[in-house]
């Protein structure tokens, strides 16, 4: 069986752990492995050293034979323990009343619960889930709101950018392992426009779900830190705007959900 989830962690022990989107269980053939319904996350395999990030998401291979022993000890056992107790419970020198041979049932059932928790603790490894393929990337990106003399810049993209070609956009790319978004914003505007800037705060983040990918986008105010005119190494086109034009561009779609908070910070009230 396969299904799909969403990497949350990458654990210590070389194990995932991945989650579901909603918390509707219906129809999921993981949901037996989920250590807590409410958030319906829990540790797979990675036996196939794929490189994951959190966010990525991942087909996970259910394999009929332990989700079947899983089934076994957390719903079978306990249910065929319980007419062998009460069966078991007339062997007994005592004779016993119905109540008790029901209690002796029970108490069955209460040995089968601690041997099905004892047998899965003991191989808790081997009957996880196994992430299979990535099926979508999740990237971290950054982008700049570059402010000058109450000006906005922004930057039109080139068709080299297959899914927002002649769209508009802040400026930016991928945060690097290891680089934290801010020395991102500035790296990405010294490699696209030539320039430096100097990153104020955050102004708001997003996520957007293109074909291909999944992006979470930070947007941070930068103003420029000398008079030198930004140069175009990657982009089709770029303008300084106020806040009359902002809403007439063509945006990029993650970078249209940032706009009423890029204007708020750009030009306050």
């Amino acid at each position: 069986m396969i299904s799909e989830a969403v990497v949350k962690a990458l654990n210590e022990d070389g194990t995932v752990l991945v989650g579901c989107e909603s918390t509707a269980c219906n129809a999921c053939h993981a949901q037996m492995f989920c250590n807590n319904k409410t958030q319906t996350q829990y540790p797979a395999r990675n036996d196939n050293n794929l490189v994951l990030k959190v966010g990525d998401r991942v087909s996970l291979l259910l394999p009929p034979g332990k989700t079947i022993l899983s089934t076994v000890l957390v719903f079978a056992l306990p249910l065929m323990l319980f007419p062998l107790g009460y069966l078991a419970s007339g062997l007994l020198p005592v004779p016993l009343n119905e109540v008790q041979k029901a209690l002796c049932g029970l108490g069955a059932m209460a040995l089968a619960f601690v041997i099905a928790a004892v047998v899965s603790a003991r191989n808790r490894r081997s009957l996880m889930p196994i992430v299979q393929s990535v099926v979508m990337r999740h990237l971290d990106v950054v982008g700049a709101a570059i402010m000058r003399d109450g000006k906005l810049f922004a930057a039109q993209c080139s068709s080299k950018k297959p899914e927002i070609p002649y769209q508009w956009e802040f400026p930016g790319g991928k945060i690097e392992q290891g680089e934290t978004p801010e020395h991102a914003v500035v790296r990405e505007v010294s490699e696209e426009l030539d320039v430096a800037v100097a990153v104020e705060r955050l102004v708001t983040e997003v996520s957007y779900q293109y074909e291909h990918f999944h992006m979470t986008m930070k947007i941070f105010l930068c103003t420029l830190d000398s008079g030198k005119e930004p140069r175009l190494s990657e982009h089709l086109g770029a303008k300084w705007i106020g806040p009359e034009e902002l809403y007439t561009l063509d945006w990029a779609p993650a970078d249209s959900l940032a706009l009423d908070n890029v204007a708020e910070a750009c030009w306050p009230v």
